[in-house]
């Protein structure tokens, strides 16, 4: 299911706290539903637009057409970089034989981590005089359950989610992510759009260039931040 419905989104827009830009969180969790590559051709795509990056970056002093080169070889080189980051995860990923479902997992986690901060679950303690165990709470259980029937998932329960947080905290270290930052590839995916056409007719990075070109648009609208208030 590429895109939610309105009652759909309505449950999900009441699990996300004040002051996020739902309009892009709607549009990253359409992009997590329709995003089936299995983590090594992620890999593989980073590790691409990464080489196409350095090719760029070596061939910028010949581009009399681009004026500020030292502006735009520093935003390169943190897109390379980041690119070179992005692909160790998903080559990580890809080396444990997770399921497809957990990178949409980790992925769904990581947009809120990005917009609404850590993903906090809380076990109550068990009353003496209760049989029952009080399940887990947190604002992420609820955000999970919404979203997980519209991006193809089965929706779990909350000792599900927890289980979930806790391999995904396991397999992503502190700064590592799998979304991009607008500051840092707004400018640069513009760039590497305009100029993959040159690097591709001086080079044989043809099938690279065109498919940096079409992940581009992607890589730069990767994005969710929440606006403070």
């Amino acid at each position: 299911m590429a895109r939610f419905t309105e009652r759909q989104w309505k449950a999900v827009r009441g699990t996300l706290p004040s002051g996020v830009d739902e309009t892009l969180f709607r549009r990253e969790l359409e992009s997590i539903a329709l995003d089936t590559s299995s983590p090594r051709k992620q890999e593989q795509l980073y590790l691409d637009s990464a080489r196409l990056c350095a090719d760029f970056i070596r061939r910028l002093p010949s581009m009399e057409e681009i004026k500020d080169k030292d502006q735009l070889r520093e935003q390169l080189k943190r897109q390379q970089q980041s690119d070179r980051n992005r692909a160790k995860i998903y080559g990580h990923i890809a080396a444990q034989k997770q399921p497809r479902h957990f990178l949409k997992q980790c992925e769904i986690l990581q947009l809120w981590e990005g917009a609404c901060g850590r993903p906090r679950i809380t076990t109550p303690q068990k009353k003496r005089d209760d049989p029952h165990t009080p399940p887990p709470t947190g604002d992420v259980i609820s955000y999970f359950q919404a979203v997980a029937a519209p991006l193809g998932l089965r929706t779990p329960g909350a000792y599900q989610i927890k289980d979930i947080v806790r391999r995904y905290r396991r397999t992503f270290r502190p700064g590592s992510t799998l979304i991009a930052s607008a500051t840092q590839l707004s400018v640069v995916a513009t760039s590497v759009k305009q100029g993959s056409t040159h690097i591709a007719s001086s080079t044989e990075l043809g099938a690279d260039a065109t498919s940096v070109k079409q992940g581009s648009a992607n890589i730069a609208g990767s994005t969710v931040k929440a606006k403070r208030t």
